[in-house]
């Protein structure tokens, strides 16, 4: 490892061979609903990073078993997947190929091993919102600082509209604590994002559920001054 793991969960749950393994069938391959709903992620990041003007290289962070990898290189982009979990790597690498394991570096987010302004956009998805509070905001400052132009990231945190017992859980949080919490993570992240130096550049909808819920988002924030 670049560095010691962070004692989160988000950065211990996925050092583990076997999880490695069977990660894809049981995220995006177990049902027909699960692959369906990878196949439109899929779609909406491509048609997302397609509408970023002159992106060539892209960090995909955390890449995991190489969800994104082979179709970011398929569409012509200069890809480099970083993921704290050496065992997820070896999944990915074994996805697109030996001859591709250069493209990816194992390291902690917290510490890229990067120079200033090495890619044009990093995709960050399936990440930010199972990060606490502190050190999410030292991973947006460093993929702030080693991004030339975008950061394109999705999480269910960010939704086109708010459902009403969301909004009954910010006006009334002792009632519903639950939509409370979800709420506040909502703002907690947006002012991280503002603080990194991330400002708001579009927001592509996604996944809707049901008739009365909401529409998840992915956002591209452009960047800023810190």
């Amino acid at each position: 490892m670049s560095s010691e793991t962070p004692e989160y969960q988000a950065a211990r749950a996925y050092q583990d061979e076997k999880l490695a393994r069977r990660y894809d069938h049981t995220r995006y391959k177990q049902d027909k609903k699960r692959q369906l709903r990878d196949k439109k992620t899929k779609q909406a990041i491509l048609k997302a990073i397609r509408r970023l003007d002159g992106v060539e290289e892209v960090l995909d962070l955390p890449c995991g078993t190489g969800r994104f990898s082979r179709l970011l290189m398929d569409a012509g982009y200069e890809y480099t997947g970083c993921d704290i979990s050496q065992q997820m790597i070896d999944v990915a690498i074994e996805k697109v190929g030996e001859a591709e394991k250069d493209r990816f570096v194992q390291a902690n987010a917290e510490q890229l091993p990067f120079e200033d302004n090495s890619f044009d956009c990093v995709v960050c998805v399936r990440f930010l919102g199972r990060i606490p509070p502190g050190p999410r905001l030292t991973i947006l400052k460093e993929l702030h600082r080693v991004s030339r132009k975008y950061l394109l990231t999705a999480t269910g945190y960010f939704q086109k509209s708010t459902p009403l017992n969301e909004r009954i859980g910010r006006r009334f949080p002792d009632l519903f604590p639950k939509a409370a919490k979800k709420a506040q993570r909502h703002d907690e992240l947006r002012r991280e994002l503002t603080e990194a130096g991330w400002t708001d550049h579009f927001w592509l909808p996604y996944k809707s559920r049901g008739p009365i819920s909401t529409t998840k988002m992915i956002g591209a924030f452009h960047k800023g001054e810190l």
